[in-house]
């Protein structure tokens, strides 16, 4: 019977680890990603879509190109202040406006 408390990746070598490191990490950026979209998805298309046709009138292109952009300048502002909060100092000495 198999030992159920054993770690398989401690049976892996060093490159084995490694490689399945890098899969994982791939993965997890993967799902960032999908979840972005989700959130596009869900916040602007009911702001900036109308009726449902077969392509997207310039209108709906525009505010849903604004909507993305806004989405991003927000959680990249959001990112850069809890940075500046966890990591203030650093980016100071770094030069990044404080």
């Amino acid at each position: 019977m198999a030992d159920a408390t054993k770690n398989p990746i401690a049976d892996l070598s060093e490159s084995e680890q490694l490689e399945l490191s890098k899969f994982i990490e791939s993965e997890q950026q993967k799902v960032k990603l999908q979840q972005a979209i989700h959130q596009f998805t869900s916040t602007c298309w009911p702001k900036c879509i109308g009726n449902i046709g077969n392509k997207l009138d310039k209108s709906e292109e525009q505010c849903l190109q604004n909507c993305v952009e806004r989405f991003l300048d927000c959680n990249f502002h959001i990112i850069k202040r809890y940075a500046l909060e966890k990591f203030g100092f650093l980016f100071c000495w770094l030069g990044f406006s404080c």
